[in-house]
């Protein structure tokens, strides 16, 4: 398994994926000058995932980072995760490499925009049997509505303290 995102997020599918017994690789960040202790460079590393799993937050330098360029590396056996942010794969190239047979499959949860509309690619991909489409939910666990509202009460708290 090639993780893309070595923060929090990342190393836990790490370990989980170790338990399973999966061989677990960090890839660098795409065109990074120098490779990380720990790290394979970006696209030595999609070229030899059997899953590549996305658990990078979206910005500019990941928007689009999985595009035509980066399917054309990568196994015609390889699975795709994007379990971080809608945006961070270009959703069209993906849909390309599917109708191209580029990947074997793809499981998301996100995507660039949430709801999406009928015409959204993602959609398109959901009558592949490869595809799977799930809610993003991960923010309504027990756990993530505990920390919701201690931060929220936290905020509250500096903001009535502030104003006294």
């Amino acid at each position: 398994m090639v993780i893309i995102g070595g923060g929090s997020l990342g190393k836990r599918v790490g370990e989980i994926a170790k338990a399973f017994g999966m061989k677990v690789t960090f890839a660098e960040r795409k065109g990074a000058k120098e490779v990380r202790i720990g790290y394979t460079e970006f696209e030595s590393a999609l070229k030899v995932a059997d899953v590549i799993s996305i658990n990078c937050p979206l910005s500019e330098e990941t928007k689009n980072l999985i595009s035509d360029a980066e399917f054309a590396l990568m196994k015609p056996s390889a699975l795709l995760l994007n379990i971080s942010r809608g945006g961070i794969v270009d959703e069209h190239a993906l849909l390309n490499a599917f109708k191209q047979q580029a990947i074997s499959g793809a499981a998301f949860d996100v995507a660039t925009q949430e709801p999406m509309p009928l015409e959204h690619p993602l959609h398109q991909l959901a009558e592949y049997p490869n595809f799977l489409l799930t809610p993003h939910i991960a923010w309504a666990s027990h756990e993530a509505m505990e920390t919701l509202v201690r931060i929220a009460v936290q905020k509250i708290a500096a903001f009535v303290e502030a104003n006294k």
